[in-house]
């Protein structure tokens, strides 16, 4: 389980070179990328610590990948909500982001675990 978030990890981590690449004075949306990738690596490293520091048992890995996903479908949810106030352009770039996030996670852990962490 810990190689598979690693490869999350990996992807937010050429999400965040991008958004750095596209940084420009005109342009807010790189910003967003960015403070939204940050936000949800520091999440997925510290799934990771925790099943470091766990005993690598199925049911412990399962409760670890079920609340990283429901700490990330709370953030999409806040996100969607955040779309209907001001800052709809933001807050659709950061529930792209956290949506991508839940999908990649849910296709690794459907893949090591059948389809019980949803």
């Amino acid at each position: 389980m810990i190689h598979s978030l690693k490869m999350v990890l990996a992807v937010l981590s050429n999400q965040l070179d991008a958004a750095v690449g596209e940084v420009s004075e005109n342009n807010i949306a790189p910003f967003v990328a960015i403070r939204q990738t940050t936000e949800l690596m520091k999440l997925v490293m510290g799934a990771i610590a925790q099943l470091k520091r766990g005993s690598d048992k199925p049911d412990e890995n399962r409760r670890v990948l079920e609340n990283l996903l429901a700490t990330l479908r709370q953030m999409a949810k806040d996100e969607r909500f955040a779309m209907d106030g001001r800052n709809a352009a933001a807050a659709l770039l950061q529930y792209r982001a956290t949506a991508s996030t839940i999908a990649q996670i849910e296709a690794i852990a459907g893949a090591r675990m059948g389809s019980e962490v949803r």
